[in-house]
């Protein structure tokens, strides 16, 4: 009996030791943060109902006057979908990200909803929204149409935007700094790219009220002066398109003002309308 009795002590002494443990555990648990964004996995992302291919060149990728790194460990998605580029130091070099869609997009209109005040981005970094031919395809005209949010003062005083075009008959972007001259007073913009076969169209706007800061469309009518360089021309737009997204450090000599920055974009929306023609 007094082995039984010793016995029973003993369990139960050992039930609430593991009672006491899991409380331990559970309490331990709790108080740790929970990780609720969403990083690319295989090389991939899902953004705005879209599929996305995230970049990683680690080594300077050249795009005429700009040389841009990326790393994939500077995306992710958070709890509320919005999609998060980073700046910052990894392993030494100063690295920023990039995603560019998996799927083709035909002509219409491409509108890129931003919650960082723009005002606000630094000053040694550049945001770019863009919709571009395939790389693999052959096209003439149009090779990319876009949008570079650089951050302020590096163009000041013109502003911190910037509309560009690439094309094949002019190997480089002619561009147009919109002038904006009042503050960003809300942190939520709308930029705006239509292309379609006979125009395409760039517009800035506060997403909260609808205001529209700056438009700017270009035909085959558009005539500027002979030696206005700074000035968009026409170029015939193609279509399929892709989609890219990006932050970057603009210059690479110099780092970001603060250890990790990032740009946070909440919606993508490509939209068909009435005046979407087929590419060719």
């Amino acid at each position: 009996m007094k082995r039984v009795a010793v016995l029973l002590v003993f369990l139960s002494f050992f039930a609430i030791s593991c009672n006491k443990a899991k409380v331990e555990n559970k309490e331990v648990a709790s108080s740790e943060p929970i990780d609720k964004n969403i990083y690319p996995k295989d090389g991939k992302i899902e953004f705005a109902g879209i599929v996305w291919k995230v970049a990683d060149n680690t080594e300077p990728q050249s795009m005429e006057d700009l040389i841009y790194v990326s790393s994939n460990k500077n995306v992710f998605v958070d709890s509320l979908g919005n999609l998060h580029l980073v700046v910052k130091s990894l392993e030494g070099s100063w690295l920023g990200a990039e995603i560019e869609s998996e799927q083709d997009f035909p002509f219409g209109d491409f509108d890129f909803t931003i919650e960082t005040n723009l005002d606000a981005i630094d000053s040694n970094c550049i945001a770019v929204l863009s919709a571009r031919r395939p790389a693999n395809r052959k096209t003439t005209g149009m090779t990319e149409c876009g949008i570079r949010i650089y951050g302020k003062p590096l163009y000041e005083p013109d502003g911190n935007i910037e509309y560009y075009l690439y094309s094949t008959d002019r190997k480089f972007a002619l561009v147009e700094y919109p002038k904006i001259t009042e503050p960003f007073e809300k942190s939520n913009t709308l930029h705006s790219l239509k292309i379609y076969q006979d125009f395409f169209e760039y517009s800035t706007a506060q997403s909260a009220d609808g205001k529209v800061l700056r438009k700017i469309k270009i035909d085959k009518k558009t005539k500027i002066a002979g030696d206005d360089e700074d000035k968009i021309v026409f170029a015939k737009p193609g279509s399929p398109m892709k989609v890219a997204l990006g932050f970057y450090l603009y210059d690479l000599e110099a780092n970001a003002k603060n250890s990790e920055t990032e740009i946070v974009i909440s919606n993508f929306k490509h939209n068909l309308t009435s005046n979407t023609i087929a590419g060719k």
